[in-house]
């Protein structure tokens, strides 16, 4: 083997190094830009859907446990309904975001779990009333997520919402 052979080998060998190099160096900073995306999504999106479906059930309801005298209130006033029944739609479809990863769950934690966990129990009898209505899987994933969330308030009550690719 020449002296240039061995010179052209050393070159490409120290080329494919600095290229594997650097297709990590890429790879981390998209992961970590895909976090920072996610977690955008989930402060701008997530967060503002809650805060509106939160208000529409507030305003109906107070911050008061549900009572029968309100089911029966909303087997009158469909129009009622149709807005708490959107306003847990919004709750049921965050939850599935949060379960397929759309959203950041650690961020979504520290921000909603205690409006959730107080949601579900405020409205409890108003999920069993859609539930003996429209099957036992209605608001199944909201459901989910609260106990989920009452489980990781009692074991780690300061989890944390940090990028963890950077």
């Amino acid at each position: 083997m020449t002296s240039y052979e061995t010179i052209s080998l050393i070159i490409g060998g120290v080329t494919a190094i600095i290229l594997i190099a650097q297709l990590r160096v890429l790879i981390k900073t998209l992961k970590a830009d895909h976090e920072r995306r996610i977690k955008q999504s989930t402060l701008e999106n997530a967060a503002n859907m809650v805060r509106e479906a939160r208000q529409i059930i507030q305003q109906e309801f107070g911050n008061t446990r549900i009572t029968e005298e309100d089911i029966d209130r909303l087997k009158e006033d469909k129009e009622l309904l149709a807005k708490i029944n959107k306003a847990f739609g919004v709750f049921e479809h965050i939850s599935v975001g949060l379960a397929a990863g759309v959203y950041d769950t650690d961020l979504f934690f520290r921000m909603f779990s205690k409006t959730f966990v107080e949601i579900f129990d405020q409205y409890c009898l108003y999920i069993e009333f859609r539930r003996k209505n429209h099957g036992n899987t209605t608001y199944s994933e909201f459901e989910n997520l609260v106990i989920d969330y009452r489980r990781k308030r009692e074991l780690n009550p300061n989890s944390n919402g940090n990028i963890k690719q950077s």
